[in-house]
């Protein structure tokens, strides 16, 4: 998932996956299986711990996304000249977040990366749906991100036209919000085919005895590892969570087993959850993090729980606390008010484990030299912007000096931050 490859903090990577991805994808086009045109990459910020899509994002951190998005175009298209594949940027509040937090990955995606395509998604921004949002799609999109090759287009997420009329009633028939979509910058809609779903009509109680196994396997072991967390269809597109606790039989397998004395690895799977229930627990030694690993999951995990792999990763967003959920899903709001203690590291300070927080088998040591306490003038470094767009002034070079302190080698990406 996108989520855990962008724990890795590193560019390198997301373009060799996505450039096999976009090798792979072409020899499809070319033998006629696909169309060239593939909806990646999702580059929606996580930053609401319900949200049943936030393995499908890179995270929450802005810069750390538009790094990302650039990387995995890149690898995913090719050149400019001649792409092996069209991606599209999707899904295209008060207004100082949407410009300085929702829009930059976009604009990374229309301006220095020249995408060929968009998609305007299902939900409403400031009460206009987006796939009728003429401000969104043209003012911002095409006029002043300059997004107007004759070949660039539009596309709706999935029934997402129909989904305006029948949920949000922004216009009284289907007919009628189906033209005001496409006068307000939409070029093609997308409609389902068909579906099909397969009930369950009858089915025998399940038994509630599966851990007595467990607990007998792991009494005769020397060293126990323990999986849990979330499957897919407890967070996924149209399941957004409204707990984001570690389920309770969860935690009672897990309080037994480290009852034994044994020492105890817990390996997290699926979205985040509040981990402080594994936190305090005396027995368990680590906890793993490896949201949705793919059919080399398993290997992967065992090749850190053994030391094979140095680890490098480290939480690409926050773990909030369970007591999150209390809060309103309708408010958008970033930063704090009388009503919401903030979202993401840059405006919360309540996370149960930070985001950037990683542990290494091997130490680091890292200063600023000549850089130490260095400050700039924003209104000026702004000013002195010689750019179109002063999101496309980067920060001057800063010097930081990195020193492995162990015995073998590791990608370490050090992460600077400047603070207001």
């Amino acid at each position: 998932m996108p989520l855990l490859m962008s724990a890795a903090f590193g560019d390198d990577l997301v373009y060799q996956i996505a450039n096999i991805i976009g090798d792979e994808a072409r020899a499809f086009v070319n033998d006629g299986v696909t169309p060239m045109d593939y909806w990646a990459p999702h580059i929606n910020t996580c930053e609401y711990p319900r949200w049943g899509r936030g393995s499908e994002t890179p995270g929450s951190d802005i810069l750390g996304i538009k790094s990302y998005t650039k990387s995995l175009l890149a690898g995913l298209e090719g050149g400019q000249a001649q792409r092996k594949i069209i991606a599209t940027c999707k899904h295209y509040i008060p207004m100082q977040d949407l410009a300085e937090y929702y829009m930059p990955p976009f604009q990374q995606c229309a301006q220095a990366s020249k995408v060929r395509s968009f998609v305007c998604s299902y939900n409403a921004v400031n009460g206009v749906p987006t796939c009728a949002d003429t401000y969104v799609l043209q003012t911002i999109l095409c006029y002043h991100w300059n997004w107007t090759e004759s070949n660039n287009y539009i596309t709706s997420d999935c029934e997402a036209v129909a989904d305006v009329s029948e949920n949000h009633n922004y216009t009284n028939t289907l007919a009628e919000y189906t033209a005001v979509a496409f006068s307000a910058g939409m070029d093609n809609s997308c409609e389902y085919k068909g579906s099909s779903d397969i009930p369950i009509l009858q089915n025998s109680s399940v038994p509630d005895n599966w851990t007595t196994n467990a607990l007998h396997a792991a009494q005769g072991s020397d060293h126990i590892i323990s999986f849990g967390g979330l499957d897919t269809p407890a967070a996924a597109e149209g399941f957004d969570r409204t707990d984001i606790s570690w389920p309770g039989t969860q935690v009672e397998l897990i309080t037994k087993l480290a009852q034994l004395g044994k020492p105890l690895i817990v390996v997290v799977l699926g979205d985040m959850v509040d981990n402080s229930p594994l936190l305090s627990m005396e027995g368990v030694k680590s906890v793993i993090w490896t949201n949705w690993s793919g059919q080399d999951g398993g290997s992967a995990v065992m090749q850190v729980i053994s030391a094979v792999h140095a680890v490098a990763g480290r939480l690409p967003i926050m773990q909030y606390p369970a007591s999150y959920t209390n809060l309103s899903m309708l408010d958008m709001n970033l930063r704090p008010d009388a009503s919401s203690p903030g979202w993401t590291y840059r405006w919360c300070n309540r996370s149960v484990q930070p985001f950037d927080l990683g542990s290494h088998y091997i130490t680091f040591a890292a200063n600023f030299g000549s850089s130490e306490g260095l400050t700039y003038n924003i209104q000026e470094t702004i000013r002195n912007c010689a750019q179109k767009y002063s999101c496309l002034f980067g920060v001057p070079p800063l010097e930081v000096a990195v020193m492995n302190e162990g015995n073998r080698a590791l990608d370490f990406v050090t992460l600077a931050f400047i603070k207001d």
